[in-house]
């Protein structure tokens, strides 16, 4: 893809480490993949609350959200603290300059968290707008309100690395998936006259809790590669 590659405008300029596309939903919306501040517990806990992050959605053209960039400055090419990591191009001097992903994190946060070390190193992130890629597949979360539980394992470590107690983490986590379970259970008898978010709902209350029992037991998942004989470590 031009746009990405170093001869593109985006990737030529000086101090732009990594370069990435719009990414398009499956319908050919822009996916919000652009941030303007890396996460906190704060945003974390915000992302996971099913029904503040609902209504941030409703009153965003009065309060623009605290940490995604709209569609419209997607669409303009305004410049993300960091991105997405479904499709990325690296500069060579900055990858060798900052070093390969944590291999602690199986999915979610890698990339987050190699671009905080990127951004502490010097460069930037640059949002190609004319390069643009459709992302069919999202891990795990799509077509239900609940986030995977890989989400949830990596967010500990990311958080947990920014200074958090694990137990504040996992306190912190587990509020919002209660109260994001609770708000499914009451929102669970009106499903019948709202087709199509009953449906989501009736998607995501098991998952919810599954979420939140997770986070209380406080076990990671096992790595599926941990039996794999040349498996990082």
């Amino acid at each position: 893809m031009p746009a990405l590659a170093a001869r593109g405008p985006a990737a030529r300029q000086p101090g732009v480490g990594l370069a990435a596309p719009l990414l398009l939903e499956r319908d050919g919306r822009v996916q919000r993949s652009g941030q303007r501040r890396f996460p906190t517990l704060g945003t974390t806990w915000l992302n996971l609350c099913f029904p503040l992050a609902f209504l941030q959605s409703a009153l965003e053209r009065c309060v623009p959200r605290v940490a995604e960039l709209s569609v419209a400055e997607h669409e303009a090419g305004v410049r993300p603290l960091w991105v997405m990591g479904a499709a990325m191009a690296f500069r060579r001097e900055a990858w060798d300059a900052v070093g390969p992903f944590d291999t602690r994190y199986f999915m979610y946060f890698e990339e987050t968290a190699w671009q905080e070390r990127m951004h502490a190193a010097g460069w930037r992130v640059e949002l190609a707008a004319q390069a643009r890629v459709r992302h069919l597949h999202r891990g795990g979360a799509a077509g239900m309100i609940a986030p995977p539980l890989r989400y949830l394992d990596s967010a500990r470590i990311y958080l947990g690395d920014r200074g958090h107690r694990d137990l504040t983490i996992r306190a912190t986590l587990a509020s919002a998936l209660l109260l994001s379970w609770l708000t499914l259970l009451a929102l669970r008898p009106f499903a019948r006259w709202m087709p199509a978010r009953g449906e989501l709902v009736a998607a995501s209350l098991a998952p919810e809790r599954r979420a939140l029992a997770h986070v209380l037991r406080g076990r990671p998942l096992p790595r599926p590669d941990a039996a794999q004989p040349n498996a990082r470590t």
